[in-house]
């Protein structure tokens, strides 16, 4: 009599991993970085704020057209994608997620958010208590500090060069 052959457990599926991107927005002159309100974590009267980003669709040509189209959907604010710095690959193992991220220092006002959301300049010295909550996006922060002072160094020389200009046309 043959043995039936017991068949071997199939094992869970496990999501496959997501590729988002995401953009850092940094206004230098006021020392800000722009978050926007998380959908799934703020009520009316308290806020989570998270970095504007987002899944990679078919109809994004790039991660950082990606990046562009989901600031702009989230904040009504587009970064300049001539002046952006890809700062890195950053994985969230909770979340399954793969996200590419930029960092940009000029940007174009857009419209209001089509996505209701509010955004909220924030002083660099208040990003670590508003992202703690996501240690991801907290990363993602911290990375740019090399970045940030590219930028600062830039805003300097564009600053100086236009005093510069200034005083010699006075003159």
């Amino acid at each position: 009599m043959e043995q039936a052959q017991e068949k071997p457990m199939p094992k869970p599926n496990k999501p496959a991993w997501r590729k988002r991107a995401s953009c850092l927005i940094f206004n230098v002159s006021t020392q800000q970085l722009l978050l926007v309100s998380s959908r799934r974590h703020s009520t009316d009267t308290n806020k989570s704020w998270i970095i504007p980003g987002g899944s990679i669709e078919e109809t994004d040509d790039s991660p950082q057209a990606c990046a562009m189209r989901e600031c702009e959907e989230e904040s009504g604010i587009v970064p300049d994608g001539n002046c952006m710095a890809y700062l890195g690959e950053f994985i969230d193992p909770d979340r399954r997620t793969k996200t590419d991220t930029f960092a940009a220092s000029r940007f174009v006002p857009g419209r209001p958010s089509v996505e209701n959301r509010t955004h909220y300049w924030c002083p660099f010295l208040e990003v670590e208590r508003h992202l703690a909550w996501r240690p991801t996006l907290l990363r993602m922060f911290e990375s740019s500090r090399g970045f940030l002072q590219h930028f600062v160094d830039e805003q300097k020389q564009h600053q100086e060069g236009v005093a510069t200009a200034t005083t010699t046309a006075a003159q």
